[in-house]
């Protein structure tokens, strides 16, 4: 997949095709990606979180569940987060943006369902997923 969407180049148009919902079309970029498929492809099935950034300032977040075993196929949910970033960014404090974006955070580390797999992903994004408590 990380291939095919390097070779689209950044801002292409994707379709994401959903399980039990409506396909989701955007025009956006990845910005993280986390695979649990070892780096020899020898798992039969595995787990691929994505985070996608939309041209209109929305954020998608992406969990797959992948297999190679014959007669199984992928099983691919999405949550659609709009207004992370976009047209309102000139016209909004730092802190503010930075609310935003933490919120969006804990939504997708929701939606990802805080497993040993999303926290993976959260450090790989650069993300601060500890609660921090006085």
């Amino acid at each position: 997949m990380l291939e095919e969407i390097l070779e689209n180049g950044l801002n292409s148009k994707q379709r994401l095709r959903v399980n039990n919902a409506p396909d989701v079309h955007f025009k956006g970029k990845m910005s993280h990606e986390y695979t649990t498929q070892s780096k020899d492809k020898s798992k039969d099935r595995w787990t691929e979180l994505r985070l996608w950034e939309t041209e209109g300032g929305a954020w998608i977040a992406e969990k797959v569940g992948c297999s190679s075993r014959s007669g199984e196929a992928e099983l691919r949910d999405v949550l659609v987060i709009e207004g992370v970033t976009g047209e309102f960014d000139e016209f909004v404090d730092d802190t503010t943006r930075l609310a935003v974006e933490l919120q969006a955070q804990e939504q997708v580390m929701a939606f990802f369902g805080w497993t040993v797999v999303a926290k993976a992903f959260a450090k790989q994004a650069g993300w601060d997923v500890v609660r921090h408590v006085g």
